[in-house]
């Protein structure tokens, strides 16, 4: 076994999905919720620290990516034959000229598209559509995912015809389709099973967001009969509170009739919309939902004015009963927000709310609160008290040299940078600017079977997966690749890698080497497509190419398609309002944000925006950076509040995660592009190291 380096790992959705966002930020990864949640179950399964060697075989192995075996010439010949009947015949289905599409579809039952014709014949045509049918359907089409996406889109029919009994006949053993399960709790009732119904309904009422309307039927059904209780109505109003959905619970309100509950429920409603008035607002511990009313209330004015929430929470906190985790919880948002809005009474605060340091959160942000203040013999003491975990971190190591340096043990520090230095990452490469030492990139492509590429060359997902890709079909195409990865050991994703990066499928095949524990295969992970589109924009814009390709590997991984939740579309995840106002800058046409998903057209406009905030912050890519992501208005206060700081501390000292995170790769990945594309390796220019090393 042997340690990696985890520069790169895709960032996680939540600190996308936490924050407060404006139009500047993005979320990178979000296709679809359930594309989303695939991702996340996938990279969470990936061992961070440590990684697997392929085992040794007789068999030569392949190294390379150039080394793979060749295709078949006579296969993509008739790849590419069939490649334009399927054309045609998408052309006929849209056409409605079904026997023009049929006889194209009996042509093309060896092409791996083959399902999603027969997909689409079938769905065309749900009322023709039989148990047969679709068990033979199932059959047939196992190893991928349209036999599910069929059978939802028949039920979704047969509930829409009130077929109920033969909706009941088909439905799955299990769902994770909310709409579904509604349905059926309603076909249950429509044919007579009305008690077996009603009494799996509380599951699907007890959550805090609205429910599509498909369950609004067995709602009000649940609530008119006699197993409905007010206390159901109770509870779900604070999980709709918790969530910040306060039309949910104004309405959940209609169905609570005990007055002292109903009285708690309004002033709590009151209190969420404004939380600055419970100063003023009597509340009584013998009331109930006090815990919960102060704890929400409280969190809601912790984002709003941090000082006065820990000053009612010095009031109330003896009051309150709650579970020790649901006031560490609190405890730890109120330090957070102090610490983050860098109050200068936060370092006292800090010392009623975790007072032994041990919440390494807080302990993160007590170390940019001391950076914010140059505080460094606070830092020095700060480090006394961190667990060895979490001194192993690079971020702390980095910190702990600077601190020594700082204090005058310049042997210790060089000892620490030297350490450091040896390490691809955002720190390892600045610790080697301080020793003028030359980066580490540590890189190693792993050796793999030929008989398992061979194999997994013909893998129908995967060639399902290239086929759509080919045909404009990016969605379809990673659902397939995913869901083949399930089933995939660490040494198969790393060849199903190779094979993705061979089909120029960039954005699989760094999710595959990923997921293969291939951290250190720089060749893979870190792969340059569209090189005509960058390198003719770093020329026509005045910016290096190597900036141009680790924003775009951190924005999409070069997903051509993807669109974030805030709306970023493309390979530079550019925003349309973004996008619209840079085209007017350059005269360029803008006609809609589906111009965005094309490569050429938003690394042209991705390119003119990084420009621009290059050039507004003085040709300090590390300012415009952060800038891409977070916006120009947020860096122009950052720099207001804490500019006079070094280059480093301020970059560590940046409030969000999101945008720290994002700084740090899209710097390193340009030393790593720098690196691959053959250019000088430079971690920071001459101006931006100037501003590394002031006092």
């Amino acid at each position: 076994m042997k340690s990696v380096s985890i520069l790169g790992v895709f960032v996680s959705y939540q600190h996308h999905g936490i924050c407060e966002q404006d139009v500047r930020f993005r979320s990178n990864w979000a296709i679809s919720p359930f594309l989303f949640t695939l991702i996340l179950c996938l990279l969470s399964a990936i061992a961070v620290a440590e990684t697997e060697k392929t085992d040794a075989s007789a068999e030569k192995p392949v190294q390379l990516l150039d080394n793979l075996p060749p295709l078949d010439p006579a296969h993509e010949k008739q790849l590419t034959k069939q490649r334009l009947l399927y054309t045609l015949a998408q052309k006929a289905f849209k056409a409605k000229q079904s026997e023009k599409f049929a006889s194209l579809s009996n042509r093309l039952k060896d092409y791996p598209l083959y399902p999603y014709l027969e997909y689409q014949r079938l769905t065309s045509n749900l009322k023709a559509l039989d148990s047969k049918t679709m068990v033979a359907f199932d059959k047939q089409f196992a190893d991928n995912p349209l036999p599910q996406r069929l059978r939802q889109k028949w039920l979704s029919h047969l509930a829409r015809s009130k077929r109920w009994n033969s909706f009941l006949t088909h439905f799955p053993q299990s769902s994770n389709s909310t709409v579904l399960n509604c349905q059926r709790l309603w076909a249950l009732h429509k044919t007579g099973r009305t008690q077996q119904a009603l009494f799996q309904v509380k599951d699907l009422w007890m959550v805090g967001k609205s429910q599509p309307k498909q369950c609004d039927q067995i709602f009000n059904a649940w609530i008119k009969s006699s197993q409905f209780d007010e206390k159901y109505a109770w509870q779900r109003f604070w999980l709709a509170l918790e969530r910040g959905k306060r039309s949910l619970a104004r309405y959940l309100i209609r169905h609570i009739k005990t007055p002292t509950l109903k009285k708690s429920a309004q002033t709590a409603l009151s209190l969420h919309r404004l939380p600055q008035r419970l100063a003023k607002t009597q509340l009584s511990p013998k009331q109930p939902g006090y815990d919960k009313t102060v704890h929400i209330t409280l969190r809601r004015l912790i984002r709003k004015d941090a000082a006065s929430a820990m000053k009612q929470w010095q009031k109330l906190s003896p009051t309150l009963t709650s579970s020790r985790d649901s006031q560490a919880k609190l405890k730890q948002q109120l330090g957070l927000y102090l610490l983050r809005s860098f109050n200068t009474n936060a370092g006292q605060w800090l010392d009623l709310l975790d007072r032994n340091f041990q919440d390494p959160e807080l302990n993160s942000w007590r170390l940019r609160f001391y950076l914010s203040q140059q505080d460094w013999p606070s830092m020095q003491r700060l480090f006394t008290k961190l667990s060895a975990e979490e001194l192993k971190k690079n971020s702390w190591g980095y910190w702990k040299a600077r601190t020594l340096a700082q204090m005058g043990d310049n042997k210790s520090a060089d000892k620490l940078f030297n350490q450091l230095a040896q390490k691809r990452s955002f720190y390892g490469f600045l610790s080697a600017d301080r020793l003028s030492l030359n980066y580490q990139l540590n890189d190693n492509s792993q050796a793999v079977e030929k008989p398992m590429v061979d194999r997994l060359s013909t893998l129908s997902a995967l060639s399902r997966a290239r086929e759509l890709s080919y045909h404009g079909q990016p969605i379809n195409a990673r659902r397939e690749w995913w869901r083949a990865g399930l089933n995939l050991s660490k040494p198969e994703h790393h060849v199903a890698a190779l094979i993705a990066n061979r089909w120029g499928l960039h954005n699989l095949a760094i999710r595959s080497a990923i997921s293969g524990g291939q951290w250190d295969n720089l060749e893979l992970r870190f792969p340059t497509p569209y090189g005509n589109h960058i390198s003719a924009n770093a020329k026509r814009f005045s910016l290096e190419e190597p900036w141009i390709y680790a924003v775009s590997r951190q924005e999409s991984a070069f997903a051509v398609d993807v669109r974030s939740h805030a709306g970023a579309v493309g390979l530079m995840q550019l925003m349309p309002a973004t996008a619209k106002q840079t085209a007017r800058k350059i005269n360029v046409k803008y006609r809609g944000s589906f111009q965005l998903k094309k490569p050429e057209y938003n690394v042209r406009l991705g390119s003119a925006y990084l420009s621009q905030m290059h050039k507004r912050f003085n040709n300090n890519r590390i300012f415009a950076t952060a800038a891409y992501n977070a916006g120009p208005h947020r860096v122009d206060l950052w720099l207001k509040q804490r500019g006079q700081l070094p280059l480093d501390a301020w970059v560590e000292t940046i409030p969000f995660n999101e945008t720290r995170n994002y700084v740090q790769n899209v710097l390193s990945f340009a030393v790593i592009y720098s690196d691959l594309m053959g250019k000088p390796m430079k971690f920071m220019r001459s101006n931006e190291l100037a501003l590394l090393n002031r006092p």
